[in-house]
């Protein structure tokens, strides 16, 4: 969280492909849509609540995120808003992984280059998702296998990046409906590795996780060598490359009756 707290106001000048999958995410609503509640899970700074609030009316909305920092921006742009598409608003300070929702509460659940953080993803979207109305609709982008895989390599440190694969074969069960998934490959290129690190520094990124094989932090001497390692693998005339590789997925959840045990509980 302070890591997000820290970079709140560097954020969206560094975010450019999650801005692009921001973008991306909401234009698979139609113009015009109109939605009773929305659920935001780790809005950051208001990337794809602009967006939604530009394709449709919503007339409540809650938006989460564990950086407090990130929330009073969000806050700040929708004050200046002043548009029609939104009527009522609540900011939830604290992890998505901690909150649970009665059954039933939204019909659109959103969320772009987040669930990533979330240690058990796919538990938490079953958890989640069980607060998505029948026929409500979940929009979700996040990061896959491929993501980093440059810095991946040479540290083998890294996030769990579930596969398209995997994403499928969870929403293949008869109470979703995958209206669209697809991923794609975005590569940046920097000039010097110093600018690549501030980079990810900017967008909230100080580290990689530690483990027994790969502790943190890097010594100076094991940060020289990865830049030499760097510069000698994924240099290009266009620069040092990072790739990115963002997940769209666009689900309905069917109204499937409940079982046995779920009308006696």
């Amino acid at each position: 969280m302070l890591a997000f707290d820290r970079r709140a106001f560097t954020y969206e000048e560094a975010a450019i492909v999650q801005a692009k999958m921001a973008t991306h995410l909401a234009s698979f609503i139609p113009q015009g849509s109109f939605f009773h509640a929305c659920y935001e899970f780790g809005c950051g700074t208001g990337l794809l609540t602009n967006q939604l609030l530009h394709r449709s009316t919503i007339e409540n909305m809650l938006l989460n995120d564990q950086s407090p920092q990130m929330l009073h921006i969000v806050e700040q742009k929708l004050q200046a808003y002043r548009g029609d598409s939104l009527h009522q608003v609540k900011f939830v300070a604290d992890s998505a992984e901690n909150l649970s929702h009665p059954r039933d509460s939204f019909d659109l659940i959103a969320s772009s280059a987040t669930l990533q953080w979330i240690a058990s993803p796919f538990t938490f979207l079953q958890q989640t998702l069980d607060s998505l109305r029948p026929q409500g609709i979940l929009l979700l982008a996040t990061f896959g296998e491929k993501n980093l895989y440059e810095l991946r390599s040479l540290t083998q440190r890294g996030l769990f990046y579930p596969t398209l694969e995997e994403f499928k074969d969870f929403f293949s069960s008869k109470q979703y409906t995958l209206l669209h998934a697809e991923e794609e490959l975005i590569p940046l290129f920097f000039p010097t590795i110093k600018s690549l690190f501030c980079h990810l520094q900017h967008t909230g990124v100080n580290s990689f996780p530690s483990t027994p094989e790969a502790p943190l932090p890097l010594r100076p001497q094991e940060l020289k060598a990865l830049a030499t390692s760097y510069q000698a693998l994924f240099s290009s005339p266009e620069g040092l490359s990072l790739t990115y590789h963002p997940i769209y997925l666009v689900v309905v959840k069917n109204d499937v009756p409940l079982s046995p045990e779920e009308t006696n509980s």
